[in-house]
């Protein structure tokens, strides 16, 4: 790893501009942000940028992972003595009482429930789950999953993958116990909304079915028409939105049905093959075949596309209501659009996102990293000040909380101002 940061200078305006078609720009829309974990340049230990507050370093042995709740960390630790994972509470800002818990399962990745009262630990397998009681680190329950199965944690159950029995499983968060259960199949696609109380199942042969999550009723079913191999990647099917889209390489197609009753809306075709998601009140799209750059808008009525953004690999959402585009270069690129209209908000910058928080290196001085967070009004960005940078670290972020790692070195915890 390079010591040598390169750098992109700040004042470069020179973001294409984006390819404008069909309708006139949209009415403002709401977006549903999303917490994003990655991997930022970042430095040893120095004193905190001004308005932020230190409130816990972690040093000793090495945290193998963590997260961050709204009153607590929690990290995983490898104890060589007792051959266990050692899952550890840290109060933040008097948020009840530290514990470790000892679990046999080799786990780096915690996981919170959206109330903050259950933790999951996943083994690195991503076979073996413990879901452990937050506040006193009791090990609740255990569950064998599907390899890289998805689970969904809810406020009062959880979403288990189907395993060799292809059963789909929604039980109490807190003791196991299902709530329903489904015969699904073992080879499908599982994609969960809880805010829209839905389950989307999707089999390698077209056919989908659409659950209640609550309670595991049909709401619809459909056929999609394109079969798909385990091994094979020339079929998209992304939910989003009241929509599930399906991108069909071969075909050069793009095929929208409406859920819950998986009736098709619309179809283009001669289009590309990209990953799609709801930006707002516009699907954004993400080109999916390597080596292809180029994100755009399409309307959402009928696939037409009404702007494009060549040269960008991929778009991601921010937590403050903004669209950001990172360009998957050796240089980490960012800029925030508007996915009304495809016209760039902020700025060309390196660094990453994490949460709603935006770090970059300095222009001018090597070794120095940004930390900048969104105003209250949504219209921009307020830097915090700069960090000293030496290696990569991880960072995670739930307000009003940031906890950066330096790989070989401690883990601190910031409170951010005005949280």
């Amino acid at each position: 790893m390079p010591d040598a940061v390169p750098l992109i200078d700040l004042d470069d305006r020179s973001l294409p501009d984006p390819v404008r078609r069909g309708r006139p720009p949209l009415r403002p829309w709401l977006v549903v942000g999303v917490l994003v974990a990655a991997m930022v340049t970042l430095g040893a230990a120095a004193p905190p940028p001004p308005g932020m507050r230190e409130v816990l370093t972690i040093s000793g042995a090495p945290v193998t992972g963590f997260v961050v709740g709204v009153d607590a960390l929690y990290t995983t630790t490898f104890s060589s003595k007792t051959g266990k994972t050692e899952v550890n509470r840290y109060a933040l800002g008097g948020g009840g009482a530290g514990w470790t818990a000892g679990i046999t399962e080799f786990a780096s990745n915690l996981r919170l429930d959206p109330t903050g009262g259950i933790l999951m630990a996943r083994d690195n397998s991503g076979e073996r789950l413990a879901f452990l009681d937050a506040a006193d680190g009791t090990v609740l329950w255990r569950h064998l999953a599907p390899e890289a199965g998805a689970v969904l944690m809810t406020a009062g159950g959880v979403l288990l993958p189907p395993g060799a029995d292809g059963a789909l499983v929604y039980a109490d968060i807190r003791t196991g116990t299902p709530i329903w259960r489904r015969v699904v199949g073992a080879e499908v696609d599982v994609r969960s909304d809880e805010e829209a109380d839905r389950v989307v199942v999707t089999g390698l042969d077209g056919r989908v079915t659409v659950l209640r999550l609550t309670d595991g009723s049909v709401l619809g079913q459909g056929d999609l028409g394109v079969t798909r191999a385990s091994d094979t990647f020339d079929v998209l099917v992304d939910v989003t939105g009241d929509r599930l889209i399906v991108s069909d390489e071969k075909a050069r197609t793009r095929t929208a049905y409406r859920l819950p009753g998986v009736t098709r809306d619309w179809q283009v075709r001669d289009t590309s093959f990209s990953y799609a998601q709801l930006c707002g009140t516009v699907y954004c799209l993400s080109p999916a075949t390597d080596g292809v750059q180029g994100v755009s808008g399409v309307d959402p009525a009928d696939g037409s596309e009404l702007w494009s953004l060549p040269g960008w690999d991929y778009v991601r959402m921010l937590a403050d209501g903004r669209t950001t585009v990172l360009a998957g270069r050796e240089i980490p690129v960012i800029a925030e659009i508007d996915p009304r209209d495809g016209s760039v908000l902020r700025e060309r910058t390196t660094g990453a996102l994490i949460g709603e928080v935006t770090m970059h290196p300095d222009a001018e001085a090597l070794g120095r990293t940004w930390v900048l967070i969104a105003d209250r009004h949504g219209t921009g960005r307020r830097a915090l000040g700069p960090f000293a940078i030496g290696a990569y670290q991880t960072c995670g972020m739930i307000a009003p909380y940031l906890a950066c790692q330096l790989t070989t070195g401690p883990l601190t915890v910031w409170r951010l101002p005005g949280e």
